[in-house]
């Protein structure tokens, strides 16, 4: 009975480790060496335990398998990853590259602008500068223009003072050579006074005077000419003995 009791409590002893060793692994999740550890404990026939024995091996194979393939599609996963974000990175070198060329672009465009801007404002001073050298000839233009008709003018005031002068001089030279001529006219015409009658010598006088008048005369010319016929009548000695 002693031997009996001793045996018993050996196996509650054994059936203790194992239950803590079974709870131990099914804290860690390897529920097959749980069950093992429990199976290890119970009794029952053979072909039951064998049985427990291949559905844990079973259990423990899937759950390998299930391990192995987490891990093939969390390696997979990873390598994705890893190449999304390559790519990602590599993208985003491109888009840097683009982003400096473009910044490159936009600088050389400011640069162009601002030349632009330059060269515009040159051409704007250019054109400014060619506005006031033709109003400049312009008004110089318009100076030269008076000054022309000044001299225009003054070429036609010369031209006609010229006339003048000639139509002067050949009236003064008229006028000389037509003074000699009224002399000879007068002396002519008053001839006939010394050989007249005294009572006949008024008639004579008077008709002289008719002819000659200045009045009566068809143009300038013999109009002067009538006029100096006139003061040599006077002048003559024969005129004023016939008044006598």
């Amino acid at each position: 009975t002693k031997k009996s009791q001793l045996k018993t409590a050996s196996l509650h002893d054994d059936s203790g480790v194992s239950l803590d060793e079974a709870r131990r692994c099914a804290s860690h999740g390897n529920f097959a060496e749980a069950i093992r550890a429990c199976a290890s404990r119970l009794h029952g026939p053979p072909a039951a335990v064998d049985l427990l024995e291949q559905v844990c091996a079973s259990w423990e194979r899937s759950v390998l398998e299930a391990s192995q393939h987490f891990q093939d599609e969390k390696e997979e996963l990873l390598i994705a990853e890893v190449r999304r974000r390559k790519e990602a990175e590599d993208h985003i070198l491109k888009q840097g590259d683009e982003l400096c060329c473009l910044h490159g672009e936009i600088r050389a465009l400011r640069e162009r602008a601002t030349e632009w801007r330059r060269l515009k404002e040159e051409r704007d001073r250019d054109l400014a500068a060619e506005r006031q050298k033709r109003h400049a000839a312009e008004r110089q233009a318009v100076s030269f223009q008076q000054h022309r008709l000044c001299y225009e003018d003054t070429l036609r005031e010369a031209a006609l003072l010229r006339q003048q002068l000639a139509d002067a001089l050949q009236v003064a030279a008229a006028s000389a050579s037509t003074g000699e001529v009224a002399r000879r006219v007068a002396v002519h015409e008053c001839s006939p006074l010394f050989a007249c009658h005294p009572e006949e010598r008024p008639v004579v006088k008077k008709r002289l005077l008719v002819k000659w008048h200045p009045d009566k005369q068809p143009s300038p010319g013999h109009v002067l000419l009538a006029t100096q016929v006139f003061q040599e009548f006077r002048n003559r000695p024969e005129w004023d003995l016939s008044s006598n």
